[in-house]
């Protein structure tokens, strides 16, 4: 979740987007009961944004190292560049490097049409453990534990706890009518495929062995803040699932209860 939200957790740099345009994304996890699953992620992203967001990086940079800062401005990584300006062979390449930890592509597809990107990913890991020993994962990544009661608790970390800026809140009608052109367009949205059947989620919507989020600025001004700040969780029955492993530690009360919070 969030690029595995690894391969993109792609929110770090969703303030830039208050500036650039609109932005899709969707991302779906299918995780089995011994561990194993795959990993979709399809986005599309205007020419003019991505142009656009390279300048901030560059600007972003050089302010860094204005400022005396040795090393590169923390918004300039493989997977934002991987994500706002894609190139087959460098996503193939950076992808390449993860298959000690189990993970291989199944299909990419990268487009330049209709004045945008379109790229189509999808991996597929051997054990979800492995995947959590990546060097993104601290960065991306979410959560996974066994609870008190048998059960499995999965939640995704926020990308950010810090307080939300002034400019995103939707009761600021001035800031809302400057970003409305070029945010109207921004969707994101994640799929989770659970090996147990659902117990409780925060999810939009769900069914029986699936939750889904969406995040849509033109039906929600306060989407893209949101998102930065969601801890999207599902929790799932572990009846006859022994394989899964925790990965990183919930929070006590989550974990005592089965209770998944936002």
């Amino acid at each position: 979740m969030r690029t595995l939200r690894a391969i993109c957790h792609i929110t770090v740099l969703l303030a830039l987007l208050a500036t650039t345009g609109c932005l899709q994304i969707e991302q779906i996890l299918l995780l089995r009961k011994d561990g194993s699953g795959t990993f979709d992620v399809n986005y599309t992203i205007p020419n003019e944004t991505s142009e656009r967001i390279q300048a901030m990086l560059r600007l972003t940079r050089e302010m860094a190292l204005a400022a005396g800062d040795a090393a590169p401005a923390p918004a300039e990584d493989d997977f934002t560049r991987m994500l706002f300006k894609p190139k087959k062979s460098e996503i193939e390449t950076l992808l390449a490097s993860y298959r000690e930890h189990g993970i291989r592509v199944l299909n990419l597809k990268v487009e330049n049409r209709n004045a945008a990107y379109e790229v189509a990913l999808k991996v597929e890991f051997d054990d979800i453990a492995r995947v959590a020993k990546a060097d993104f994962f601290e960065r991306y990544g979410f959560s996974m534990v066994r609870t008190s009661k048998g059960n499995y608790l999965l939640y995704t970390r926020p990308a950010t706890d810090e307080p939300m800026d002034p400019a995103w809140n939707a009761n600021n009608t001035e800031a809302l009518s400057r970003l409305t052109p070029f945010l109207n367009g921004f969707a994101f949205a994640l799929e989770v495929h659970t090996p147990g059947r659902v117990i409780k989620t925060n999810a939009d919507s769900r069914t029986s062995y699936t939750a889904e989020w969406e995040f849509r600025f033109a039906q929600d001004p306060n989407a893209v803040s949101e998102l930065q700040r969601k801890r999207m969780t599902v929790l799932f029955d572990g009846t006859g699932i022994e394989e899964l492993k925790d990965l990183h530690q919930p929070e006590p009360d989550d974990a005592e209860s089965d209770t998944p919070s936002s």
